[in-house]
């Protein structure tokens, strides 16, 4: 069986900051009993022996009267000291307990000073009356204040050397029998102090611990409701995925499977350049789909951890000749214009040559994709913070809606989910970008505004100088 040991949890709980001013706010709420009480209190008090003489002896006017104004002037201070402290328990809690310290210990000193004054030496039945009202004041203390044991001690402290100091100077049997029986009172109330103390820490504990379990419950709620939402997202997206991939996969398979066969029934005779055009349409069907393999593959491959990268310092002028032989054609049918340019001194990225000019392959492609005929896409490698590189891939296409902009960079996720949609793919080619960005240590985001174009940033935080006498060139290609 093994025990659980909550002391340092315990402890930990009181230094909890919200312990801490809940106790403070404790003290600082029970201030409105010396507002209330403590000038009415000496008040009754004051009036009982100066109005009864021949019990508990005779007093001057003058006597009662200061103690009464000392009583309303500590009630005037507890008053103010309430409003200004209420403002601090949290934002100065130690400042707003040394206020309170000292705050009780004038209070405990006003108490005292009226002791002195309504005492009547040689009258048992005087001293044992001040002497009943002194305990009910420090008990009532020890009730109010045991939020705060220091804030409690240090007037209690006051009290007892006070009334001690009383009695000793006092002549008679009563002072004196007081006196032997103030060190035992007073550690009983102090003991007792302890024990409120204890219970109102037991109370707060309970209550912040109630609060916490709330609060994760609520927070693993709230995970849980959007874990949920994600789960109906990735299943619709997941389902709308392997619609589009039938389409995409059957089309140059049909193409390969019927062009194949008529080369294999030789159906069209011996026309022989009939046949090699079919050859070319067949091997650009395999490379079509070659890629959305290879792009499923990668994203299977980044997703599990065991996509590897050779990461050194290339020249992206040389990637971005690359994108432009391929892309060439393709935009030149829609009458797209494509601009590529490395700005001067620019520092080279350290990266995976295969996975750069994938990176800048992907962009380009998506944005001739989503860009309308006779569009523009503006392709710039400059440097970035630190050091690094950063590559941007600008279009003025239709833009991309706010509502889904967040999303763009979820696997099988389209910015045109409809079976009939213009663009073609499989929506894993931001995902790849993102995926392969990371695995350099960088980032991609994206910056769009709808029927104002479409940006996508990635940046790699590593990067080198160009090589000697290869400076980068400013533009490649504008047409």
């Amino acid at each position: 069986m093994t025990t659980i040991d909550a002391q340092p949890e315990r402890a930990d709980l009181r230094r909890d900051p919200r312990v801490i001013a809940a106790r403070l706010k404790l003290v600082v709420d029970s201030l409105w009993a010396n507002v209330v009480f403590n000038p009415l209190g000496t008040l009754m008090i004051a009036l009982t022996i100066y109005r009864h003489p021949a019990v508990f002896g005779h007093l001057t006017i003058t006597r009662p009267a200061v103690a009464i104004a000392l009583q309303s002037m500590s009630a005037v201070i507890a008053f103010a000291a309430k409003r200004y402290l209420s403002r601090t328990i949290v934002t100065a809690p130690r400042r707003t307990e040394h206020l309170l310290i000292a705050l009780q210990m004038f209070s405990s000193l006003c108490w005292v000073t009226t002791f002195w004054l309504l005492w009547i030496t040689g009258n048992a039945a005087n001293n044992i009356m001040l002497t009943m009202v002194i305990t009910c004041v420090v008990w009532s203390t020890a009730f109010l204040r045991s939020a705060c044991p220091r804030v409690f001690l240090s007037g209690m402290a006051v009290v007892v050397v006070g009334i001690m100091a009383r009695y000793a100077t006092s002549d008679g049997a009563a002072p004196f029998l007081l006196l032997t029986h103030v060190p035992s009172w007073a550690a009983f109330i102090y003991v007792m102090s302890l024990y409120g103390s204890r219970r109102v820490d037991e109370a707060l504990f309970s209550r912040f611990a109630n609060e916490d379990l709330s609060h994760e419950l609520r927070t693993a709620r709230d995970q849980a409701v959007e874990q949920r939402w994600e789960a109906v997202e990735a299943n619709a997206a997941k389902t709308t995925f392997l619609a589009n991939m039938s389409h995409e996969l059957r089309t140059p398979l049909n193409a390969i499977l019927g062009f194949s066969e008529i080369i294999s029934q030789k159906a069209m005779g011996d026309e022989v350049d009939r046949y090699a055009d079919y050859a070319r349409d067949i091997h650009s069907s395999g490379a079509h789909l070659l890629s959305l393999i290879n792009d499923l593959l990668d994203v299977a491959k980044i997703e599990a951890g065991k996509m590897e990268i050779d990461a050194h310092p290339l020249d992206p002028v040389q990637a971005f000749e690359t994108v432009e032989l391929i892309m060439t054609d393709r935009m030149r049918e829609k009458g797209q214009e494509l601009s590529l340019a490395v700005v001067p001194n620019t520092p080279w990225p350290v990266a995976d040559e295969r996975a750069f000019k994938q990176i800048v392959l992907n962009l380009v492609s998506n944005a001739a994709k989503f860009t309308q005929r006779g569009g523009r896409v503006t392709v710039t490698g400059t440097a970035g913070p630190d050091g690094g590189f950063l590559l941007s891939v600008e279009d003025n296409g239709p833009g991309i809606p706010n509502d889904r902009l967040s999303k763009v960079f979820q696997p099988f996720t389209q910015i045109d989910n409809r079976y009939d949609r213009n663009a073609g793919g499989t929506g894993l080619g931001l995902t790849l970008v993102q995926g392969l960005a990371a695995l350099h240590g960088g980032r991609a985001w994206i910056e769009s505004d709808e029927g104002q174009g479409t940006t996508v940033f990635v940046y790699f935080p590593l990067g080198a100088e160009f090589a000697a006498g290869a400076p980068p060139k400013r533009v490649l290609s504008k047409y």
